[in-house]
């Protein structure tokens, strides 16, 4: 983003995008890009006027009305982010990882266990049920399943289990195939090849212990290919928003809210897939930089509400967030007899029992999984966060009881450095020259309550509007 604002005329930069953590609240920066070959994308304001036969025209009553953008972007398909925009036309996206190698499973009692893949091999370290299997030269990815499944306490399998229960079957586990099939992704695989390794690497990440038959703990080892199947399914109900940032000359404008009004594509015999794609949006604003002040502390902020949604009598949830741990926890069941159904690191992507995979490493993704993937939760998105933020970043929240008719809070780790939300539009007379504001918000209180807020334009002497009071919750 530039830290200029100011107006600007004409497309000399680039079209960004995100997606918003709540509807309606801007996220910056954008994560995807688009090759654009023109945009029309204006704001549009209300002005209403009173009726009323007076000597000043009523004046008086002149009030600012409604506030919209809209308009098209003119693009030529490009993979990087054109699945984010057919997401957003069409409903959810579901995504399965082609290049997983093997999934793991400890079902122990060490609470200590930590899992690491070297250029040398797999490592399980703890106070019992530890191992260590070295790559060789010629050793298959099968040869590493196979040395794996012989360690105690731990269960080792491939990916696509035996084709009839979905992804593998975890209730019992003695039904689960530990074989890679000639039809399944590259069991000839070699874990290590001309010395490399080509496993993923993984650098000391905490494996918990299976606490029941139903919970779906895997421990995913990935090659590191890379390789991800979309599926997008046409859905009555859209994601979220998304958040637009247009580079103009001087100044880039944030476009909040949007949503895909239509999309269009055209596909030519030898020539560049291009497309239009037509974006209504609540608001828009100029944008800049923020920095918060050093001074800042105590800063926590909401990220989502979660409320049970399920038919036990009770469910509890858990994030276990204490630099070693870097779990999400739930469970449900009889009161006082809670089963737990999850249990996974929040520092790798998480695979659902029919093979889905789920970017919990991000706030986004796991914020997909508590939506989309099972029935267990109601969320309630709150605004002012990036939702492409780490889950590494969360509060850690103990083991609470949930309840149906009240939200479970959960909060972005206390951060002094966290730049408050601020949107609105700058509408000055500075035509042609470049300006940048400065906001200051003072608080009472870490949490919420009462603010005032201030702004000023560079050039006026240091001298600040007069504060205007404002709440949070």
């Amino acid at each position: 983003m530039v830290k200029t604002i100011g107006p600007a005329v004409g497309s000399k930069g680039q079209v960004g995008f995100v997606e918003e953590c709540k509807w309606g609240y801007p996220a910056s920066p954008p994560d995807s890009f688009v090759e654009f070959t023109g945009e029309g994308i204006v704001s549009e304001y209300t002005n209403l006027v009173s009726g009323a036969l007076r000597a000043d025209r009523a004046v008086h009553k002149q009030r600012l009305g409604s506030e919209s953008a809209g308009g098209d972007v003119n693009f030529e398909l490009c993979p990087e982010g054109f699945g984010t925009l057919l997401k957003h036309a069409l409903g959810k996206k579901r995504t399965k990882r082609k290049d997983v190698a093997f999934i793991m499973v400890y079902d122990g009692t060490a609470t200590d266990m930590i899992v690491s893949v070297t250029a040398s091999g797999v490592f399980a370290t703890g106070t019992s049920d530890t191992f260590a299997i070295y790559f060789g030269a010629t050793e298959t990815v099968q040869d590493v399943i196979t040395a794996i499944n012989a360690e105690s306490n731990w269960s080792c399998y491939a990916p696509w289990g035996d084709g009839s229960t979905g992804y593998f079957p975890n209730s019992t586990k003695s039904d689960a195939t530990s074989t890679l099939g000639a039809s399944d992704y590259d069991s000839s695989a070699y874990a290590k090849t001309g010395g490399v390794c080509n496993l993923e690497i993984i650098t000391e990440i905490y494996c918990d212990e299976d606490k029941g038959e139903d919970k779906l703990i895997f421990f995913p080892i990935n090659f590191k290919y890379g390789i991800y199947e979309h599926t997008l399914d046409a859905d009555a109900d859209l994601p979220q928003g998304l958040s637009f940032e247009i580079g103009r000359d001087v100044a880039a404008f944030n476009y909040y809210g949007g949503r895909i009004n239509s999309l269009a594509l055209t596909i030519n015999p030898g020539e560049f897939i291009t497309g239009t794609a037509n974006i209504m949006f609540k608001g828009a604003s100029t944008c800049g930089d923020v920095s918060a002040n050093s001074a800042n502390t105590g800063w926590k902020i909401p990220y989502c509400g979660i409320s049970y949604a399920g038919d036990e009598d009770s469910a509890k949830v858990q994030l276990d967030t204490d630099g070693t741990k870097e779990h999400f926890y739930f469970e449900h069941g009889g009161s006082g007899t809670e089963v737990p159904t999850y249990g996974f690191s929040l520092e790798r992507g998480y695979y659902s029992h029919d093979g889905y995979y789920w970017e919990v490493t991000t706030m986004a993704g796991l914020l997909e999984l508590l939506e989309y993937e099972t029935d267990y939760f109601s969320v309630t998105r709150k605004g002012g966060i990036s939702a492409i933020d780490t889950t590494i970043g969360l509060d850690a929240q103990t083991l609470v009881a949930m309840s149906a008719d009240s939200d479970t809070v959960l909060y972005k780790d206390t951060d002094a450095s966290a730049s408050p939300l601020v949107r609105g539009n700058y509408i000055g007379v500075d035509a042609g020259t470049s300006v940048l504001l400065t906001v200051k918000i003072s608080t009472g209180g870490a949490m919420g309550g009462t603010a005032k807020f201030q702004s000023q334009k560079t050039g006026d002497a240091a001298s600040w509007c007069t504060a205007q009071t404002i709440t949070a919750d």
